[in-house]
Formats: structure tokens, sequence, C-alpha cells
């Protein structure tokens, strides 16, 4: 019992609960740069949604 207890605590910590973020682009946005949401996204998954518009940026 003990070991399958110590199997389901480490299967959740291994997920840890992270989920994809969807992170918006755009006027009135949380992000009004498509580089600052670049620079946000923190986990493999995460999408950069951008609003249609003119970006006038450099991303390299």
């Amino acid at each position: 019992m003990r070991l399958l207890a110590t199997a389901i605590f480490a299967v959740a910590m291994a997920t840890g609960g992270v989920q994809a973020a969807t992170l918006n682009v755009g006027p009135g946005q949380t992000y009004t740069t498509i580089r600052s949401a670049i620079d946000a996204a923190a986990a493999s998954g995460d999408t950069i949604q951008v609003a249609a518009g003119t970006y006038t940026e450099n991303l390299v």
C-alpha cells in the first residue's frame, strides 16, 4: 500500500498540475507585443494568439 501511495505521489509531482496557457497579444490584451508574449511563455505547449494588425518588431 505504501508503494502505491508513493507511486501516485510521484506521478502527481511529475505532472505537477502545469497546464498549457494561451497568451493573447494585441491592443487591450495582457501582452501588447509578440516579444513580451514569447518571453512570458513558460511551459511547453503554451500558445501565443496574435490579434490581427501590424506589429513592428524584430523577432530574432
